[in-house]
């Protein structure tokens, strides 16, 4: 299920966006986190522009 951006994570924690500059693109989505200050992603401290977000699982093992 997709969450609206104004309900995202600001506590540092990893979730997967739709980034609105790849809709057009083979794979719009983006791992993105809460930085302190903006939503980055893994490979670059610009701040991605997205409107919808969901959680990642929990990897398998891990309680």
């Amino acid at each position: 299920m997709w969450l609206t951006k104004t309900s995202a994570p600001q506590d540092g924690s990893w979730f997967l966006a739709i980034n609105k500059e790849f809709l057009n693109a083979y794979a719009p989505y983006e791992f993105v986190f809460w930085n302190g200050g903006q939503f980055s992603s893994s490979d670059t401290s610009e701040e991605v522009d997205f409107e919808y977000w969901a959680p990642l699982p929990v990897p398998p093992g891990v309680k």
